[in-house]
């Protein structure tokens, strides 16, 4: 946070905020159940950061956090021998890691601490995720790693998480909007505005056909659905979530 000059205060663009610290973000269908996200390193002279969030789960806050969590692996992990992530140990230590990067990168502790009060209440949590967009099982994770409240004050708030039916949906769900990747999308419609790339080259380029790039990028209306020959995109080495 200091680094990126962000202050205390809640983030209001993850997704920007990469995008402006260099990195690519794009969301497109990822087909597996226990997949949400993953990054990567581009495999070239100046290696550029991938993020690709999934849109199965369509959920703001949680895809704030799938964005902030591969942040936490760029930031931990971007050095680990990835033959090491296949034993299952360090696997679920990295992920306790980037889980913990994103807690404290989205809720920083002096700021968050000072907005709770001595017996927090699903209540409390509900108008504090409208401001600070993170999940409400997130917030009471948060607390405990802060030792703000105990085990066993935890494991009650999320016994009525559950009684209320909060697991899968939350509260304030349906009207906080996803952060949508920009800065690709302008890239392209500007490249195809003057005429610089076409519909052919574009599919070739990127391996993927019309209707994909159009979900992926978002540039609907720049784009016809007509079809081309579907090309191998080059190898990106992966860190899956």
């Amino acid at each position: 946070r200091e680094h990126w000059g962000l202050g205390p205060g809640p983030i209001s663009n993850v997704t920007w905020l990469l995008e402006n610290n260099g990195a690519i973000v794009v969301r497109q269908a990822l087909c597996a159940k226990t997949l949400d996200a993953f990054s990567s390193w581009s495999n070239d002279d100046t290696p550029t950061p991938y993020f690709i969030l999934g849109v199965e789960k369509m959920c703001a806050v949680r895809s704030r956090f799938d964005a902030a969590h591969e942040l936490g692996h760029m930031v931990l992990h971007r050095n680990i021998d990835e033959r090491r992530l296949r034993d299952s140990v360090y696997f679920k230590e990295a992920e306790r890691q980037a889980n913990y990067f994103a807690s404290a990168f989205l809720l920083p502790e002096d700021t968050f601490a000072q907005e709770v009060d001595f017996a927090p209440n699903l209540e409390m949590l509900v108008a504090l995720k409208s401001k600070w967009r993170v999940s409400i099982a997130a917030m009471v994770k948060r607390l405990r790693h802060l030792r703000l409240i105990s085990a066993e004050r935890e494991h009650r708030l999320f016994v009525n998480i559950g009684r209320r039916r909060w697991r899968t949906e939350e509260p304030l769900d349906d009207q906080l909007e996803i952060e949508e990747p920009r800065s690709l999308q302008k890239v392209l419609e500007i490249l195809i505005s003057k005429n610089m790339i076409n519909e052919q080259s574009l599919t070739i380029d990127l391996g993927l056909s019309i209707e994909d790039i159009k979900k992926t990028i978002g540039l609907r209306g720049y784009l016809s659905n007509r079809e081309a020959t579907i090309i191998k995109f080059p190898g990106i080495s992966e860190r899956a979530n």
